[in-house]
């Protein structure tokens, strides 16, 4: 009975070792599974994050892109604007540049007609042409001035330049007038007007 009683005892002992072997295993496999859960949690949180940061990178990309593009078409705007501008202010110049060539056909054709008003008929060369420096008022007491008066005069009625039928005429009108001026200054170098004048009313 003593040796059954000292079996038993020993057969509970193992089978209590057993026990406490197989809960510290069990326990163990416990730990090990919530650290697995633990690590896949980690990694599941770290792979939300790179997905969230890669998002708002893309995204801040994005808007850096759409930034720059904004700027390009903001640039070409205004590049644009600025040629319209030079456009216009080149058109403005033009247009100035027109209006002065425009005035100055104009003033060309009215001295035109005035010189052909002047050029009466029943008066001598020299009387003519008299009548012609002191209408245009290109008298001058000096040969130069008269050179130089003449030149600015006959610069805008040159047949050339002058579209009116009559320049021709009126052109060789004011050469005609201009050499009457320079002989009578070359022989009484004072004011052609002043002789004629003196003469006439002596």
């Amino acid at each position: 009975a003593a040796e059954a009683a000292a079996e038993a005892a020993a057969e509970a002992a193992r089978v209590k070792a057993e026990a406490a072997r197989i809960e510290a295993a069990e326990k163990a496999a416990a730990e090990a599974a919530a650290e697995a859960a633990r690590v896949k949690e980690v990694a599941r949180v770290k792979e939300v994050a790179r997905v969230k940061e890669a998002a708002r990178v893309k995204e801040e990309a994005a808007k850096e892109e759409e930034a720059e593009e904004e700027a390009a078409r903001v640039a070409a705007a205004e590049a644009e604007a600025a040629r319209i501008e030079a456009v216009k202010e080149a058109a403005k110049e033009e247009a100035k540049e027109m209006a002065v060539r425009v005035a100055k056909a104009e003033d060309a054709r009215a001295i035109v007609n005035r010189i052909n008003a002047i050029w009466v008929d029943g008066q001598t060369s020299t009387q003519k042409a008299f009548t012609l420096l002191n209408k245009l008022n290109l008298f001058s007491s000096t040969d130069a001035e008269v050179r130089k008066m003449y030149q600015l005069m006959a610069m805008r009625i040159h047949p050339d330049k002058c579209d009116h039928p009559n320049a021709k005429v009126a052109f060789q009108k004011l050469g005609e007038a201009k050499k009457v001026a320079l002989e009578h200054i070359e022989k009484h170098p004072r004011n052609p007007l002043q002789q004629q004048q003196q003469q006439q009313q002596a």
